[in-house]
């Protein structure tokens, strides 16, 4: 079947000794996919200082039976046309070990592009950007435990169209309140007191602790009430810099499991600072704040 859908989250995994791309979206009837991709191989370049047949040889002597592919390309650097040495490997954790032993072959002169993470090596190959419309040609429907309506393997690679409008987003405004007597809080020691939400569906909603402070309860709460509003989209103020660390660290202390992304795994530390909710868009809107220079008070008022 064809798929259209809005990408709204991209990652991957690995699957026996595959890497597998999900890419998260939204069709334009509203169902919430993930598109699977077990075609794409993570790769880097070699940079040949002498003769590239022969330093093609030397790799391919010191990194046999270890990657899939070695081969001679034509690439462009700083303008001009260059001989590069193409090393595919098999999943992404191995690239690397096989860059820092390709540095130390006789006539590399550099490594390249060894350190672009795999799932954005893969966007930039295939002309896709996340926040637009995407066309899967083939895919084919499989079975998997992910919260989403419909989860598909693609035969094609995926290919983004021209399309100005909006999915419907299921979006959700989180904050936290933390009861902290002794000044500045502490997740092994401080409860939560206080975590509220807003929908466009539902309005604020607040789950309070009781006197005895049992945040346990109130965490669980959240967590059922968030996956059963499935949000796209979770917004807060400086969320990435405080409410998701704390709650993380905090369930955790208590034995709640924040079984929040649609993997159902939970929030997880990013690249520069941010926070990934797998299949969702984290948005912290302090980080937008923070560019602004003429915005001088930084606080949520």
């Amino acid at each position: 079947m064809e798929l259209t859908f809005w990408l709204l989250d991209v990652t991957y995994g690995v699957v026996g000794n595959t890497p597998e791309l999900r890419l998260f979206g939204i069709t334009n009837n509203d169902k919430r996919v993930l598109v699977l991709d077990r075609s794409f191989r993570p790769y880097f370049y070699v940079l040949p200082s002498g003769d590239p047949s022969t330093v093609l040889a030397n790799i391919k002597r010191k990194l046999e039976g270890r990657v899939l592919g070695v081969e001679l390309v034509k690439r462009r650097l700083f303008g001009g046309e260059v001989d590069a040495i193409k090393v595919t490997a098999t999943i992404p954790e191995k690239v690397r070990e096989l860059r820092e032993i390709a540095a130390e072959i006789p006539g590399v002169k550099d490594v390249l592009e060894a350190d672009i993470r795999f799932s954005q090596r893969y966007l930039l190959d295939m002309g896709v950007k996340p926040s637009n419309w995407v066309v899967v040609d083939q895919c084919e429907e499989v079975k998997g435990n992910y919260q989403v309506d419909l989860v598909c393997l693609a035969k094609t690679r995926p290919r983004m169209i021209e399309e100005h409008k909006l999915p419907n987003f299921r979006i959700i405004a989180l904050d936290i309140e933390v009861y902290n007597p002794r000044g500045m809080p502490n997740p092994d020691r401080d409860p939560i007191i206080i975590i509220s939400t807003m929908t466009k569906e539902d309005g604020i909603k607040m789950f309070v602790a009781d006197d005895s402070k049992n945040d346990a309860k109130i965490i669980r709460e959240f967590v059922d009430y968030l996956r059963k509003y499935d949000p796209d989209i979770i917004v807060g103020y400086n969320n990435n810099g405080f409410d998701w660390p704390y709650l993380v660290n905090r369930s955790s202390r208590v034995g709640v499991k924040l079984t929040i992304s649609r993997m159902g795994n939970p929030p997880e530390p990013s690249v520069y600072g941010h926070w990934s909710v797998i299949g969702r868009a984290n948005v912290d809107l302090y980080n937008f704040i923070e560019e602004m220079g003429e915005i001088k008070v930084k606080s949520l008022g």
